[in-house]
C-alpha cells in the first residue's frame, strides 16, 4: 500500500492531481488522481521500485523513484511548484545563458561567449549586464559597430554605469584616431567629441582634439 498528499508550495492541498506509479522493473504504470484534500492512495502494490509521477494543469510535473518494501505502508507527500509563465521562462534561460557566457569568457572562448550573451538579450531585451558584456567583448575583439549598438542599448539601460561610458569613449575614441591616421581629420572630430562626452578624463582624447582643431 502507498499513500500520500499533493500539495502547491504553500502546503495547500491540489485536487484532481493525477498520480501515475510505473513498476520500474515490469513497467506496469497504475494511475490514480487526489481527492478534495489532496490525498491519493495506491492499494494492493507488491514490493519494489517504482517512479511517482505527480502532475496536475497549470503545475509543474515532479517525478521521484522509490523503493517499497514488503509489508510496508509508506506516505509520501508532493508539493507542485506553479508553472512559469512565458516571461518566466525566458528570464530563467536568459539567466542561465548569461552565467554560461561567463563560463567561456573566463576560458576565453570569446566566440562562444558572445554567442551566449548575445541570447541572453534576445530572451531578455531589458538584461543590462547581458549587454554590457556583449558590448565589452564586442569591442576587445575589434568588432566595433556591434560593440557600439550593444554598449549604447547598455546604457539606455543602465545610465548611470561608469565602465560602459569608459568604454563608448575608448570606442570613439578609436574610430577617431583611425581617421586621423588616414588624415581623415573633419571625420575625425565627430568620434572624439563623442568620445571626449563619455569620458573627459582621458587626456589623449584632448590631445588628439587639439589637434584635430
Amino acid at each position: 500500500r502507498l499513500e500520500g498528499k499533493i500539495m502547491d508550495t504553500e502546503n495547500k492541498p491540489l485536487a484532481e492531481a493525477e498520480i501515475q506509479l510505473k513498476n520500474l522493473g515490469t513497467n506496469q504504470i497504475v494511475t490514480v488522481k487526489s481527492n478534495k484534500k489532496g490525498e491519493f492512495g495506491f492499494r494492493a502494490i507488491l514490493a519494489g521500485k517504482f517512479l511517482l509521477t505527480a502532475t496536475k494543469e497549470g503545475y509543474m510535473a515532479h517525478s521521484t523513484e522509490i523503493e517499497l518494501e514488503p509489508g510496508t505502508a509508506p506516505r509520501i507527500n508532493i508539493n507542485l511548484a506553479k508553472e512559469l509563465s512565458p516571461e518566466q521562462k525566458n528570464e530563467k534561460e536568459a539567466i542561465a545563458s548569461f552565467q554560461k557566457g561567463i563560463e567561456l569568457a573566463n576560458e576565453k572562448k570569446f566566440d562562444e561567449a558572445i554567442v551566449a550573451f548575445r541570447t541572453s538579450t534576445e530572451l531578455k531585451p531589458d538584461f543590462g549586464e547581458a549587454y554590457i558584456n556583449l558590448g565589452l567583448l564586442l569591442f576587445q575583439q575589434t568588432q566595433d559597430e556591434e560593440a557600439e549598438k550593444a554598449l549604447l542599448k547598455a546604457l539606455e539601460l543602465k545610465p548611470d554605469e561608469t565602465k560602459i561610458k569608459a568604454t563608448l569613449g575608448s570606442l570613439y575614441f578609436e574610430k577617431g584616431r583611425t581617421l586621423l591616421e588616414a588624415d581623415k581629420i573633419d571625420e575625425a572630430l565627430e568620434p572624439l567629441k563623442t568620445s571626449y562626452s563619455y569620458n573627459p578624463g582621458y587626456s589623449y582624447t584632448s590631445y588628439l582634439l587639439g589637434y584635430a582643431y
